[in-house]
């Protein structure tokens, strides 16, 4: 479903552009969207814009995700599938409807985010904290570092003002969705998976709080402890993993 619909229309102007914003709210499924005979326009990711829209056929989308696309109707009039590429689902249609319209993709965007992320990609990391956290299954129970949250949860302080490097294995035959509260970070490698959507988050300047771990591989992250102390968390976001253990605490001091 989309907004609580099965297979809503959805109208957009010839020759309009619209910005899209698209959550996998999901508990288990990942999407791969596409938007039929349409190329889609990246401009943000779950924390923040880019600096410049991104031109993409499809992308993947692991629950918790979120993306911000641009959609401009230049095709010929009539409806148009937002498909599901893994279970050739349509989600929606997109109807051409009304008066023509000329509106751009811009070439730019203005954020201050992206061009902070852009400095961090260019960081001098051997002298930051390495963190390293696994992601496994014990006796049944879903796990961080081989503890389980509800009975004996792994607990990682990190002092506020500081950058870290995080490195997160996946140590299982499944695919993870890594879920942190409170800071997004800049993803710098990818190992395993779908070689597209590791080539997109290790290049473009955004802030990530959700990423894929895919199946035995891992994902490595700059991940920046600003502004808030206390309590939060970690997780995979396939809530079933979450439920039975796959949570840490993140103690920012």
């Amino acid at each position: 479903m989309v907004n609580g619909q099965v297979n809503p229309v959805l109208t957009i102007q010839p020759g309009q552009v619209q910005r899209w914003r698209i959550l996998n709210a999901s508990v288990y499924r990942y999407y791969k969207i596409s938007l039929q005979n349409h190329t889609m326009y990246l401009v943000g990711v779950d924390d923040s814009l880019l600096e410049q829209p991104v031109p993409i056929n499809e992308i993947l989308l692991t629950p918790g995700e979120r993306v911000d696309i641009l959609i401009k109707a230049d095709q010929t009039p009539g409806t148009y599938a937002l498909q599901d590429l893994n279970s050739g689902i349509t989600l929606l249609t997109l109807e051409y409807s009304g008066a023509q319209t000329n509106d751009q993709i811009p070439t730019t965007i203005n954020s201050e985010i992206a061009q902070w992320v852009a400095s961090l990609r260019q960081m001098d990391i051997s002298s930051l904290r390495q963190v390293t956290m696994t992601l496994n299954f014990v006796r049944g129970r879903g796990a961080i570092n081989r503890q389980v949250f509800d009975e004996n949860p792994y607990i990682l302080e990190s002092p506020v003002g500081t950058y870290e490097v995080w490195t997160i294995v996946n140590q299982t035959g499944m695919d993870h969705p890594w879920h942190h509260h409170t800071d997004g970070a800049v993803v710098i490698d990818i190992r395993g998976g779908d070689p597209n959507y590791a080539r997109l988050y290790t290049s473009v300047n955004g802030l990530k709080d959700t990423i894929n771990v895919p199946a035995m591989g891992s994902i490595t992250m700059i991940v920046p402890v600003l502004d808030f102390t206390g309590d939060t968390v970690f997780h995979c976001h396939i809530l079933g993993h979450e439920d039975i253990g796959m949570m840490g605490i993140w103690r920012r001091v």
